[in-house]
């Protein structure tokens, strides 16, 4: 099953993984980690960028992206790559790739969403709020 991450586009938060073997942390001493982004028409947007190792026992890594990184809404392919000392390397996730889905932000063209994300990543959609009767 792949993880999905819903951001809006142009989101420059960081991007927090657990990598895990496969239920089990994997523990990252010695490796450098990399991720590769794929937009949704199939182009590269990243290859092999360098990612922060911030736990390196739970196998945690985090890769702050540019607002360009995710500047189109769809599905975007993300694989993590972990290089030890000595050059053996392991990908993430083995199942598939992780996904990120990327909605459209309010400055973009097109027709209005009934949901908006906040810059704290929390989903607002107009099921949130209750009809007001303006007099």
């Amino acid at each position: 099953m792949a993880d999905i991450l819903e951001r809006k586009a142009y989101d420059t938060r960081p991007l927090v993984y657990n990598l895990v073997n496969p239920d089990v942390p994997q523990a990252l001493t010695g490796a450098t980690v990399t991720i590769t982004i794929v937009d949704p028409g199939g182009v590269v947007v990243r290859r092999n960028a360098p990612c922060e190792v911030t736990n390196v026992a739970t196998g945690e890594v985090t890769y702050r992206p540019t607002s360009d990184d995710f500047a189109t809404p769809g599905t975007y392919q993300i694989q993590w790559l972990a290089t030890y000392e000595g050059g053996s390397t392991a990908r993430w996730p083995y199942d598939s790739q992780s996904q990120a889905k990327i909605h459209p932000t309010v400055a973009n063209s097109g027709p209005v969403p009934n949901y908006v994300f906040l810059d704290n990543g929390d989903l607002v959609t107009t099921d949130d709020f209750a009809p007001v009767t303006v007099e």
